[in-house]
């Protein structure tokens, strides 16, 4: 009865995302470049002058500033914001895992909607369900490529001209790279459904996030055959301005500029979490394994990009995936 109830909680993961939409980026990213001095007039002003700042500084090595009455690339703006946020983004989820990590019980969290539970339908943390000495693991992946949020702009600019999506929220205009909320990702991994659901829980108490979208596939399992990956509960989340001074001197954002009172709490960015079973998690990266040559058109991928010869020896080569498994 206990083990089924620690599943029944996994589908509690979930939020009503109609009440919030468009989900979009908080930065006006498909407004830039559209007119000539746009960081100085752009709607979004403080915040917006702070991030394109950021990209013109973090220039690649070598290469001059773009003047300031030139025109900006939205993705570059975009891209460069990640690189700076992402250290903030990575303290920001490792305090929440830490917090759920070293908690002796559940009860110790004190979260709102555990402490309403009766005390003998309360579950607690199982000490045979870790993933190697913890109860949840955290992993990073790298800022989302130009290439790819190419792609994904323009299917987001297909939806917007087919009405699917919206095309302007007030005064404000969108375009594709405003519904690209995927810069930077995490994922969480558990070997127990309800610890999944803490952590959900907590995320909801971090002042660091603010929940903008859930997309809970443990709840679609099994309706439709065609999804290939309904093993995950995809969270997006708004990072805001670091809560106190002490964190904000631990990030990036120091580089420009002292903290603002003023800000806290001011939404910065758009990112992702996934959360997931290990198992799922392992047989997900199994896949990802032939990922590339499956979506690749060119027939010879395989020979450029041999998946267990070592491309430049041809000696035989594991992925990494399977020396984990070992």
């Amino acid at each position: 009865m206990k083990a089924e109830m620690r599943w029944d909680y996994l589908k509690e993961i979930r939020m009503n995302n109609k009440a919030n939409e468009p989900h979009i980026q908080p930065m006006s990213l498909g407004m830039i470049g559209r007119e000539e001095n746009d960081i100085q007039q752009h709607p979004t002003g403080k915040l917006f002058s702070y991030l394109a700042g950021i990209c013109m500084i973090t220039q690649v090595e070598n290469e001059s500033p773009q003047p300031p009455n030139e025109k900006l690339d939205p993705v570059l703006v975009a891209l460069n914001s990640s690189r700076v946020l992402m250290t903030y983004f990575k303290l920001s989820m490792e305090a929440v895992v830490k917090k759920l990590n070293t908690a002796s019980s559940v009860q110790e969290l004190n979260l709102p909607n555990i402490c309403e539970e009766r005390l003998e339908d309360m579950l607690d943390f199982s000490p045979d369900l870790l993933v190697g000495d913890e109860r949840i693991a955290l992993s990073f992946g790298p800022v989302k490529k130009p290439e790819r949020v190419h792609v994904k702009m323009q299917e987001y600019q297909d939806e917007i001209a087919a009405r699917k999506k919206h095309a302007s929220i007030g005064t404000r205009s969108l375009s594709g790279i405003d519904y690209v909320l995927d810069w930077m990702r995490s994922t969480v991994k558990s070997e127990d459904p309800y610890v999944l659901y803490i952590f959900y829980q907590l995320l909801k108490q971090s002042p660091h996030f603010k929940i903008q979208r859930v997309k809970n596939k443990f709840q679609e399992r099994g309706k439709d055959p065609s999804d290939k990956n309904p093993t995950n509960v995809l969270i997006n989340l708004i990072l805001l301005y670091p809560p106190t001074e002490e964190c904000y001197q631990q990030t990036k954002l120091s580089k420009f500029g002292p903290f603002e009172d003023s800000r806290v709490g001011e939404e910065l960015t758009s990112c992702e979490v996934q959360l997931t079973l290990k198992d799922f998690h392992t047989i997900k990266e199994l896949q990802h394994i032939y990922y590339d040559v499956d979506r690749s058109k060119d027939e010879n991928f395989i020979l450029w990009e041999p998946i267990f010869l070592s491309k430049d020896t041809l000696e035989k080569k594991d992925p990494s995936v399977l020396k984990d498994l070992n």
